[in-house]
């Protein structure tokens, strides 16, 4: 875990800083928003295969993200983020927490069909 933390803010922190400082115009490019999508995922991808959870890297990834010299990529990611997890993150998740749902379970004997 020492490791990976030492990259995350020795290697990591200072990529997103130079990612941040090559924004033009204060906008998101489509590059800019793929290399941070790109570091979330490895940086989860880090954690599973320590051995912990695929959000704790994500969420470490988040924690390091710069935050003064770089409000305006901040702002930005949460906007674009916000909008694909409520566009189509978030009837996924839905979806599949519905499939795993057996409510055969929880009816009564005396509901259960005999076929």
């Amino acid at each position: 875990m020492l490791p990976y933390l030492a990259v995350m803010h020795w290697v990591a922190r200072p990529l997103l800083r130079r990612i941040a400082a090559r924004m033009r115009d204060g906008r998101l490019t489509v590059g800019v928003l793929a290399a941070v999508f790109a570091g979330l995922l490895l940086s989860g991808a880090a954690t599973e295969w320590i051995g912990l959870h695929f959000i704790f890297g994500s969420f470490l990834f988040g924690v390091i993200m710069p935050h003064g010299e770089a409000v305006v990529l901040r702002t930005e990611i949460l906007e674009r983020v916000g909008q694909i997890c409520s566009v189509v993150l978030l009837p996924v998740f839905f979806v599949v927490a519905g499939l795993n749902v057996n409510l055969s379970a929880w009816a009564p004997a005396g509901w259960r069909s005999s076929v």
